[in-house]
């Protein structure tokens, strides 16, 4: 999988293992998520970013969120390493990004602040892939700034084992294992970590289970399960609280052909729970209680029309329900049906026109048509260019929820939104390649949590319009033939009118810059990986964090070091939460 990186490293940030390291190339076939069906990157239209599971074992990386804190463009905004992480991206706010699991619908129906309660461990991962900007027209509802997709491994050559002790408390131990045979691969994994928290309240002890079972070559079957206990110490209010969620999904996945239709069906179960006490000191307090469940079934399937064509198309059905103490019993029930082209129109040029048209029976009918292109210019440079509509409805918590700091409004409508980019690739001297991306984006009654003063709750409001435009760049170098350095920026800018005279919880908490300098260096039979993050917050100042690792292999064996905020700095990314200082831990890691 490290080849692929080097063929997408325009698009992403990345490090590249030792013993694959060369000069970066553009020419093969990558999945990836930018289009309905897997094509070549030298053929994508849209701007998307991916990290392999190579990568992930050699970076400073603790968790899911961790792997994307490597994209400039994705703003991860955590209450606490482990524990809670919002994803921002393209200064979209954490509800306008949608997260899949293998092409699963993770977004909770709840809250998006339940989207990073992925159920599987962090050895389950074969990559992770980001398509930067609008998705409705592939995915459907919250894909506005962009859309996170999560594919996982297939069966391990050996088994594997992983373990990490550290500060506060920090204990925690995986392990993945691979057997059967003829037509049946059956893969299991577990992880589970625990800290005693850096600050009072801000303990977590987390557990997470996953199986993959393969029956042939077309049918996989996905269960997994994550459970977090955690102090939640501020993360809502002046107060003490305390959360547990979990989640526990299953699909089958099933690929088939007829009359020359390559198809693939889904069907998915889906449930999160949570339980959140506001403040922990007053005797007799009851928690909130939720439970969400989402059940979809999906049917895709494409096939070439011509020489220069190839049609996808497809059909969705689903529902999301809740019960909950504090919300209610609520429901809603959607049906969905899209379709992509892919024209090669020249030798060079490739367009593939698309739409999805989404109905659910609480919130009306949505209309997300797109277009994409790629002109290759010459073998070394291509442009792209792609622009779409895309929507995201309310979630239960933005209707429905009350508490002392809050009060929600029913009568929200869904957001809508149409956005435009474009950008080049540039391979400069078979040793560098260079990417710029400029991004426009123009959404209507977006939600926001809004208040006039700080004496009052928080109500939530459709805000009448927000614009964000914005610049990406990155360069990525390739030294001898294991040394590589990225440098990635975004630029950000939003235009909120609407909220003039307002205090905004989360449309105006964006970062117009955020740079990240990342590398990979092996001397001394030591590899050496920092990654160092300046991010510039509106209204709330900047702060800069290092992340270090140095390890040193030993046939299957891998020994390492690794200081998360290096130097100590002191920041919060998520008003009001501080985030740890340095935090140092060592650990052991047994792999192939």
């Amino acid at each position: 999988m490290i080849r692929s990186i080097l063929l997408t490293a325009g698009l992403s940030a990345t490090f590249v293992s030792p013993a694959l390291a060369q000069a970066p190339r553009l020419h093969e076939s990558v999945v990836v998520s930018g289009a309905a069906e897997p094509v070549p990157f030298d053929s994508l239209g849209r701007a998307v970013w991916l990290l392999t599971r190579d990568d992930i074992a050699r970076l400073p990386i603790r968790s899911i969120e961790d792997v994307l804190r490597f994209a400039s463009s994705v703003d991860v905004r955590a209450r606490s390493p482990y524990v809670q992480a919002d994803f921002a991206v393209r200064g979209g706010s954490f509800g306008q990004t949608l997260v899949l699991l293998d092409g699963v619908r993770l977004n909770d129906a709840q809250s998006g602040h339940h989207n990073s309660d992925f159920p599987i461990t962090l050895d389950d991962i074969e990559r992770v892939e980001v398509l930067l900007g609008t998705g409705s027209s592939l995915f459907g509802a919250d894909a506005l700034g962009g859309t996170i997709n999560i594919i996982t491994r297939g069966a391990s050559s050996h088994p594997e084992f992983f373990a990490v002790g550290g500060e506060h408390g920090l204990a925690g131990a995986r392990t993945r294992l691979s057997f059967g045979g003829g037509r049946l691969q059956q893969t299991v994994s577990a992880d589970v970590i625990r800290s005693s928290g850096f600050q009072d309240d801000r303990d977590f002890e987390n557990v997470a289970l996953s199986s993959r079972t393969a029956v042939g070559p077309d049918t996989r079957v996905l269960v997994g399960f994550v459970r977090k206990d955690f102090g939640a110490n501020g993360f809502y209010g002046p107060a003490p609280s305390r959360e547990q969620t979990d989640q526990t999904i299953a699909a089958i996945t099933h690929a088939f052909t007829r009359w020359n239709w390559r198809s693939t069906v889904q069907a998915m179960y889906r449930s999160h729970g949570d339980t959140f006490l506001y403040d922990r000191r007053q005797a007799g307090a009851a928690p909130n209680v939720h439970r969400t469940h989402a059940g979809t079934i999906l049917l895709r399937a494409n096939r070439r029309l011509g020489q220069r064509t190839r049609a996808s198309a497809g059909a969705e059905l689903g529902s999301d329900w809740i019960r909950s103490s504090n919300l209610g019993e609520r429901s809603f029930y959607r049906a969905s049906g899209f379709f992509e082209i892919q024209q090669r129109l020249a030798d060079r040029l490739i367009l593939y026109p698309g739409a999805r048209f989404d109905a659910y029976n609480q919130f009306g009918n949505a209309l997300s048509p797109s277009l994409a292109a790629r002109l290759t210019v010459a073998p070394t440079l291509s442009l792209r260019a792609s622009a779409g509509h895309a929507f995201r409805v309310p979630t239960f918590t933005e209707l429905y929820y009350t508490d002392p700091n809050h009060r929600a409004s029913s009568d929200l409508r869904p957001e809508r939104g149409w956005s435009a980019e474009a950008g080049a690739d540039w391979v400069v001297g078979g040793r560098a390649i260079a990417r710029a991306t400029a991004f426009t984006r123009r959404d209507r009654d977006v939600i926001d949590w809004t208040r006039v003063t700080t004496a009052e709750p928080w109500q939530t409001l459709n805000v009448r319009q927000v614009t964000v435009s914005g610049i990406e760049t990155g360069v990525r170098c390739v030294f001898g033939s294991t040394n590589v350095a990225e440098v990635q920026y975004t630029l950000l800018s939003t235009d909120a009118d609407a909220l003039t005279g307002l205090l905004s919880k989360y449309v105006l908490d964006y970062a117009p810059h955020n740079l990240v300098v990342s590398g990979a260096v092996r001397a001394l039979g030591l590899d050496v990986s920092p990654r160092i993050g300046w991010t510039k917050r509106h209204a709330r100042g900047s702060y800069a964090v290092v992340d270090l690792r140095a390890s040193r292999q030993i046939r299957r064996v891998s020994l390492f070091v690794e200081a998360a905020n290096l130097f100590d700095e002191e920041y919060q990314e998520v008003a009001g939460v501080a985030m740890p200082g340095r935090w140092v831990s060592v650990g052991i890691r047994l792999a192939r």
